[in-house]
């Protein structure tokens, strides 16, 4: 039996929200989404064209089709991921702007995704950072998509690249080992933070007061293949 939003948000305590979740369940269906986005989602779950076994586990796949269907799962994964973190960051916009009646029953994103979604706080802010990240950032997220960078590293790198810096992050997360990409976004946004004359001094000898990440030194470990 499925489960109303208003069921759902009350369930995870979201009692004020529940209330006006229910006078929106014609329009956000029985799982608390839209028609269009749930027609969407059940167009996805067909198994006909999802690989050698769809969504079931056959333990007697041959090794060939085994490949095969981890290369699919793996592919899909990441493209869920990517919606996933793009479709909280737009939602979590529509309730900071308050462009959506429906959406006024709750405080703020973390509270809707909460009561949507039973997603923690944890996880809700990382997947909306990376989201709004991502619009600024097409060669990460297209690396991401085609499966050149894991989901580790572009949560790391879009704490830090912009625009303008996307290219030069991009190389680094392609080439370091996670704990040398993580030192280097560390070590930036340590910059960012600090006071003007400490980004001078940390920053200028490299990049001449841009925030691009200083050349690969040396002794820095060349990332292993995944």
């Amino acid at each position: 039996m499925g489960v109303t939003g208003y069921e759902l948000a009350k369930r995870r305590g979201c009692r004020s929200a529940a209330r006006g979740s229910k006078d929106s369940v014609r329009r956000f269906g029985r799982e608390g989404i839209e028609p269009s986005v749930a027609s969407h989602g059940r167009a996805s779950n067909d198994t006909t064209s999802a690989g050698p076994s769809g969504q079931e586990y056959h333990p007697e796949l041959g090794t060939r089709e085994l490949v095969a269907e981890v290369r699919h799962l793996l592919a899909t994964e990441r493209r869920a991921e990517r919606l996933i973190c793009r479709y909280l960051a737009d939602r979590a916009d529509r309730i900071r702007q308050r462009r959506d009646a429906a959406l006024d029953a709750y405080a703020d994103e973390l509270h809707a995704a909460r009561c949507f979604f039973g997603l923690g706080v944890r996880d809700t802010r990382e997947r909306v950072r990376i989201g709004r990240a991502l619009r600024e950032l097409p060669h990460i997220e297209r690396a991401f998509i085609d499966g050149d960078l894991p989901f580790s590293r572009v949560r790391e790198v879009t704490r830090v690249a912009t625009a303008q810096t996307e290219h030069a992050w991009l190389e680094l997360a392609e080439r370091l080992d996670m704990r040398a990409l993580e030192r280097r976004v560390a070590t930036a946004r340590a910059g960012r933070l600090s006071d003007a004359t400490r980004r001078l001094r940390l920053v200028d000898p490299f990049l001449r007061g841009s925030a691009l990440p200083p050349p690969l030194s040396p002794h820095e470990a060349v990332r292993p293949v995944d």
